[in-house]
């Protein structure tokens, strides 16, 4: 992999974090350096350590278990930078009886936290729920006043935020003030101190910690008001945006809205089954920071109806990361706290009879997929770009240096416009799914018909897309004269052999120039890893796979030529129970066998034919992320490029929001898988729509396998997609886009400067959150003193740096 260092008036800034590149001067001019470095995708860190600076990724602590659990303690502090007392900070628990405070197991969880370097996040102030029997029992018999109930709760609110002033980051000053119906709760405080108790509560702990973030707090406030308003929790939304403007515009000392993000598989929560809609999700919460406040989600699980499986393990996998794609891409958003994070110590069995493993780790401690969608997410997003998304399709979101693709049906292409219309607007990248396969290219010998096959390149050139081109040899849609020639012995081998270099080389040649990567063999390897036992195999030898690229090459050197397989994405376990964990060592040991005997291989495909259920239809185990993108990278170390060449992932019908839920996170794993392997370049869905899909043909009772469903309305995993690459920016595949943010850069180099697909416009991160100047200035000399450290500049270009960043405007 190589790391790019861009050298802006003879100061070098190495690619190692977040982007933008100073100018010294108004004349800077850029030239572009590469070095190697390591691949920063194999790095596993925890949580804390992977995403964009601006988020804090948190979690509630439960006291009992911080004391006593050594593996809770070590995870915590590994993975978190954020924690939140879960009950310990509740009036109930710091305020047993009048006037009496047990700070003790709050102060446990403060002590840990800065042991650890965590910020804390103080919850709750005040709660209509959890509150101690004196002052329940008191106010309802009437012997605590109205009058007395405020300064009780004055006192309160006060004695605890002084306690912890300069200790606790931010407070959720009143938690879950809303009813159902839209309205305010009809609390204890509300009957009793009227509606402005919340304003009152958000000024005493202003006076008490001038320096603390207040937030207001609730659950089901994600979603909005349908037409229908057939959902209180859309009525809670509107309630709750109106409650905050009320007191935004009345100058009360607010800082932020929280949203729980109590969620669960089916849906928003546990009795609404429609699946998320992710744009709305994040506008909804853009609402609360076009108001001038910040955003946290801050109680984050997704329980699921006991046992676990792999499909519901998936769902729950792309509900957490659906949350934090909300916050990602809502500026402001700067915390991310799991109400929990091992199912050891979860809420929801208690809540819920039958439900349970809400959490992003098991109660052995392992990490769950849900766990892996996180880490990815934010590793990709980290550099990436961050805030509302750009209007556009898929393709208009890819990073530079990838395609997205998608297999055309040409009948399709020719009688459904919007088909075309829907092909042309999200893809930048078309495979002809069968027309380009020998059965179709070349019916009789030697009579070729490119009808079909042309009018995809000619749509393709008409719409600025690559072609792909699938497929010159595979075992399966042969052509009959060839396949009954070589049974009946009427086809020697030898004229077999001329034949098949006669079919490849006409083939390439007709669309030389004009097909940018070829499949030269399709899914050569047979289940047991060794090679499949095809017509090619038995009658011209092994080596009829590297004498098929050769002749490629020589018809068109330029094309870019790729071995391609199913079922390849996993590798061997310990056991070897599954054919396709032998695939994978045999294919791998195929590829670097052509490789090692200077065969012209480009690249490898690796087709992602997935399902809800696991890697594929028969295999029911959940995706291992990590695992699939290290496997992805064993060939990229070859030097060859890669690329997910069949995505699609089907489920039994019909479909529900759980198994949609579960094919999102499906389309994402694979498409983290390709975003962090360097040199994968192109990501294709086998067929977009549902109207032309081939999985309900091939598997009876399945089907849905697509992005788009046959009204062509995007589904989860299209909304997925977008946002994962969205967030992870243009130059994924670029370490330009690591290079260090010192500064404004003139608008002649910010604009022009291109490196590797990437310009330093892209990299300079506008909407970057520093939570203040002097953290950004922190960064800057942390970077560059690493730097100094490594030998990659020297102590004077440190200095020019330093005083480029000093001169900025970045944090003000």
């Amino acid at each position: 992999m190589k790391r790019t260092l861009v050298t802006l008036a003879g100061v070098s800034a190495l690619a190692l974090a977040p982007a933008v590149v100073a100018t010294i001067g108004t004349s800077a001019k850029a030239s572009v350096t590469t070095v190697t470095s390591g691949d920063r995708a194999t790095k596993r860190d925890g949580l804390r350590d992977v995403g964009p600076r601006r988020v804090r990724i948190g979690s509630a602590v439960a006291v009992g278990a911080l004391r006593d659990d050594s593996s809770y303690r070590e995870t915590l502090a590994r993975e978190f930078n954020s924690v939140t007392a879960e009950n310990a900070m509740k009036w109930q628990s710091l305020e047993p009886q009048q006037g009496v405070f047990n700070f003790g197991p709050a102060d446990e969880i403060v002590d840990f936290a800065e042991d650890h370097d965590q910020a804390v996040y103080g919850h709750t102030l005040l709660w209509h729920s959890q509150l101690p029997t004196w002052l329940t029992d008191g106010v309802a018999s009437g012997d605590i006043t109205d009058d007395e109930l405020r300064a009780i709760v004055k006192d309160h609110i006060q004695t605890v935020v002084s306690h912890y002033k300069g200790r606790v980051e931010a407070w959720d000053v009143v938690n879950e003030p809303m009813a159902d119906d839209g309205t305010l709760r009809k609390s204890i405080f509300y009957q009793h101190l009227g509606p402005n108790y919340i304003a009152d509560a958000f000024r005493w702990a202003h006076q008490a910690d001038p320096d603390a973030k207040l937030y207001l707090n609730d659950y089901n406030v994600e979603w909005s008001d349908p037409a229908d308003g057939d959902f209180d929790h859309y009525r809670r939304h509107s309630g709750y945006y109106q409650l905050v403007k009320n007191l935004v515009d009345a100058g009360v000392p607010i800082d932020g809205v929280g949203v729980q993000g109590h969620f669960s598989i089916n849906g928003y929560m546990s009795r609404v089954t429609e699946p998320y809609d992710l744009p709305h999700l994040a506008a909804n919460l853009r609402r609360f920071s076009d108001l001038g406040l910040k955003t946290t989600i801050t109680e984050a699980d997704l329980g699921m109806p006991m046992p676990p499986d792999s499909v519901k393990l998936h769902a729950q996998a792309y509900g957490y990361t659906a949350l934090m794609q909300m916050c990602l891409q809502t500026p402001g958003c700067e915390r991310y706290t799991v109400w929990g994070f091992t199912d050891n110590y979860s809420w929801i069995p208690g809540h819920r009879a039958g439900w349970g493993a809400a959490t992003l780790f098991d109660t052995a401690y392992q990490p769950k997929p849900a766990y892996q969608a996180l880490h990815a997410t934010l590793t990709l997003a980290r550099y990436g770009r961050l805030g509302p998304p750009p209007t556009g399709g898929l393709r208009d979101v890819m990073p530079r240096d990838m395609r997205i693709g998608s297999a055309v049906a040409v009948g399709a292409l020719r009688d459904d416009s919007s088909y075309r219309e829907t092909l042309a607007r999200e893809f930048n990248s078309v495979t002809a799914e069968n027309a380009m396969k020998w059965q179709s290219l070349e019916p009789q010998q030697g009579v070729f018909n490119f009808g079909p096959a042309d009018e995809i390149v000619d749509f393709a050139e008409d719409h600025d897309q690559a072609v792909y081109g699938h497929t010159l040899l595979w075992h399966s849609q042969l052509p009959t004269w060839l396949t009954d020639g070589v049974a009946s012995g009427d086809i020697t081998d030898d004229e077999l052999r001329a034949i098949v270099k006669d079919h490849i080389q006409t083939v390439v040649s007709h669309y030389k120039g004009r097909v940018e990567a070829w499949d030269v063999v399709n899914e050569p390897m047979a289940d047991d890893g060794t090679l499949r036992k095809s017509i090619f195999y038995q009658h011209l030898g092994p080596n009829y796979i590297a004498d098929a690229f050769r002749w490629a090459h020589q018809a068109d050197p330029d094309a870019k030529l790729y071995l391609n397989d199913y079922n390849v994405e996993w590798s061997d376990p310990a056991d070897g129970d599954f054919d396709h964990y032998r695939r994978h060592s045999g294919y791998y040991q195929l590829v670097k066998n052509l490789v090692d005997a200077g065969v012209p291989i480009d690249g490898v495909g690796v087709q992602g034919h997935f399902s809800i259920n696991g890697y594929m239809s028969r295999v029911t185990e959940p995706y291992d992320l990590p695992h699939l993108a290290a496997n992805l990278r064993r060939f990229s170390d070859l030097g060859l490029k890669t690329t997910i060449t069949e995505a699609d992932l089907g489920m039994p019908m019909p479909p529900d929001s759980v198994k949609l839920h579960a094919q999102a996170y499906g389309y994402t794993a694979l498409m983290q898988m390709c975003l962090q392997t360097p040199g994968c370049e192109r990501y294709t869905v086998w067929g977009f729509t549902d109207n032309y899909s081939w999985i309900p043909g091939h598997r009876a009772g399945w089907g849905a396998a697509t992005l788009f469903d046959t009204a062509y309305q995007p589904k989860p995993a299209y909304q997925a997609l977008h946002a994962t690459l969205t967030l992870a920016g243009p130059c994924v595949h670029d370490d330009l886009r690591e290079t260090v943010v010192v500064g404004k850069v003139d608008s002649r180099v910010r604009n022009r400067i291109n490196a590797e697909g990437c310009t330093i416009n892209d990299l300079i991160r506008d909407d970057r959150d520093w939570e203040s100047r002097d953290a950004f200035l922190q960064h800057v000399q942390d970077v560059t003193s690493a730097l100094v450290a490594s030998k990659l500049i020297s102590l004077g270009e440190r200095e020019l740096i330093m005083g480029a960043a000093s001169r900025s405007d970045v944090g003000l």
